[in-house]
Parts: structure tokens; sequence; C-alpha cells
């Protein structure tokens, strides 16, 4: 390519807007671009501290500093690319209001950047963003078929199927967090009973382990020495920890959340026969600590063919998806 072809990304999250300057020269032998270099990148507060009134000017004007200040004029840029939690209306380019993003609903994002920036803006929920991120630069690059699970606070998902992204009708396919583990399983935050996401969700886990802690003054859990007695300071990290130092009680616990993990990377596989499942946060946090019990799990619930076929493995973009998420949704074709 005789002109370097720059993108941007945006990452929309509650507490931070991550902004991304990416510039790609070169194709590769199918004629999709190579992601090349990450130049720079902003943040500003995120969508649960501030409305989209404050939040998309900031945006755009954040956006424009990047390039005036590593050089590109507004006119070398070629597309934008967002990701954002949903629900989306990725048809009609809006964001729709999610549980921690109470002010963002009905926000025509799309439109408000392609007039700002006069570039096509490309429109995906921050899994499927992350998915595409790994795809080109991360963990899954070079494969056809992945999948990709947050693992963080809650379980986004993303799928790559034979190199496209599965979107389904109208954008909202993927959602694996919400398929159901058990129908008398815990009320999920999406309002369900049983999801994937109320059994490995970290804030639904945490949430879980303190309200059993709370209601029983002699609840095993209150015994994890580091915790001393202050159940709010029960979270994924001590559960785990303390379960590998052969606390009975935590055991119990992280022993039922690997199971519930190889349970939902189950179906994923069932469903989808991917080349590789990547995993976020708590995998990245916990590697083989998790992943071998993980894999111990896995014959209850995939075939040995299936379990052959995939590898499964934390991501190695780390803290750095969210800004490589926007850039990959702009370089990304379908």
């Amino acid at each position: 390519m005789n002109n370097p072809y720059y993108v941007l990304g945006y990452d929309i999250g509650g507490t931070k807007v991550a902004i991304c300057l990416a510039v790609c020269n070169e194709l590769n032998e199918d004629g999709a671009l190579i992601p090349a270099r990450i130049i720079a990148s902003k943040r500003i507060p995120g969508g649960s501290k501030q409305g989209p009134d404050t939040a998309v000017p900031q945006m755009k004007e954040a956006g424009a500093e990047l390039l005036k200040e590593n050089g590109v004029e507004i006119k070398d840029l070629r597309a934008v690319g967002v990701c954002a939690p949903g629900p989306l209306d990725v048809l009609s380019g809006e964001m729709l209001v999610s549980p921690n993003m109470p002010l963002w609903d009905r926000v025509p994002i799309v439109k408000e950047l392609e007039n700002y920036f006069e570039v096509p803006v490309k429109f995906e929920n921050d899994a499927n963003g992350a998915v595409l991120a790994e795809y080109l630069f991360g963990t899954a690059r070079g494969k056809k078929n992945a999948v990709y699970l947050t693992m963080s606070t809650g379980v986004g998902a993303g799928v790559i199927v034979n190199g496209q992204l599965v979107t389904g009708h109208s954008g909202q396919a993927g959602e694996l967090g919400h398929n159901i583990l058990d129908i008398n399983g815990p009320q999920c935050g999406c309002g369900m009973y049983g999801c994937f996401e109320a059994f490995c969700g970290g804030k639904s886990f945490e949430d879980r382990a303190k309200a059993a802690a709370r209601a029983d003054e002699n609840h095993p859990l209150r015994s994890i020495e580091v915790i001393d007695g202050d159940i709010d300071k029960l979270c994924v990290r001590v559960i785990r920890d303390a379960a590998i130092a052969g606390h009975e009680e935590a055991k119990k616990w992280w022993d039922e959340f690997c199971m519930r993990l190889a349970q939902g990377i189950g179906i994923a596989m069932m469903t989808f026969n991917p080349e590789i499942v990547v995993l976020g946060t708590i995998a990245i946090h916990s590697q083989e600590l998790l992943l071998n019990p993980v894999r111990e799990y896995l014959p209850r619930f995939a075939w040995k063919e299936m379990r052959n076929d995939c590898e499964i493995e934390p991501s190695i973009l780390g803290t750095k998806i969210g800004e490589l998420a926007g850039v990959a949704v702009a370089l990304y074709t379908d």
C-alpha cells in the first residue's frame, strides 16, 4: 500500500472509554489489512461516571487530539471501530441501556462519530470486539474458528466461525454467558436462572460467596485466614488461593467454579467445534490453577474429538484487549 491505513478504535465501558489510533501499511495474500502497530491511545471517564451528552463530545475531541498529536489529518483516517457493552441495536448503530450505564439509552453513537469524522464507523458489542482483537492480534491469530470468553465481571463471549464473526439476525448472537447450565441455579443479573455467567461471572461468584457467609455466622468461608473475618474481602482470588492451600470449603467453591466453566466451554465446543477457546481476566490471573481442573472436567461435557481439536488458553493481550478491540472492529471486514 502506498498510503498508510489509519483507524481509530473506541472501547466504551462503565469506568473508562479507551481510544486507540492504529496504522496498517500492508495487505495479506487475501487482500485483507494486516495490523501493523498501535500508535497511541487515550482514556476518558466511562459511561457509569457521565452521560452521553458529556462523554460523546469528549470522545470526538480525544480522537481528534490523537490524530493531531501524531501528525495524522482527519482526511487520512479510513475507518472508526466502536465496541460497547450490550444490549446494542447494531442495525441502527445505537447503544441501548445497560445495567452499568443507565443514562446511555438509544445513543446514536455510529451517527455521531460518522458525522464528526466523515468515515465509515463499524459497531459491535464488547465481547465481539474482544474476539476480533484475539483473532487479529492475540492468542487466536492464525485460527479460523475461535471462541473468546471474557471471564471478568461477567461472562461475555465472541465467536469466529470459518474466519467470520458470528452475529446472528440482529447482532445479538454469541451470548454464551447466558446459556442455562442449571434450571435450578442462582439468578443471573439478566433475570434468568442458572446462566453460565451466574456461576462463573466474577461478580456473581463473589456475591454468592458473600451472601452464603453472611447468612451463617459459622459458615466455613469465614475462616479463610487472609480475610480476617471481613466478608467483604471474599473474592475469586481469595477463594482460589485458599482452595489451593487446602481450605475445604474454598475447595468446594473453586471446584464448582471450574466444573461450571468446563460445562460452559463444553457447550461452546460441541456447538462451534473451535480450534481455540481463549479465556480472559480470571484465567489470565489464574493460569494452570484454573486450566488444569477445567481440562479434567471437560470429558463430562464434550466429545474427545472436539477436545482434541481445541486448545484452551488464556489471552496474551491482557489489559490491552480493550484498546485493541475497537481497532479490531474497525479493521474487520466480513
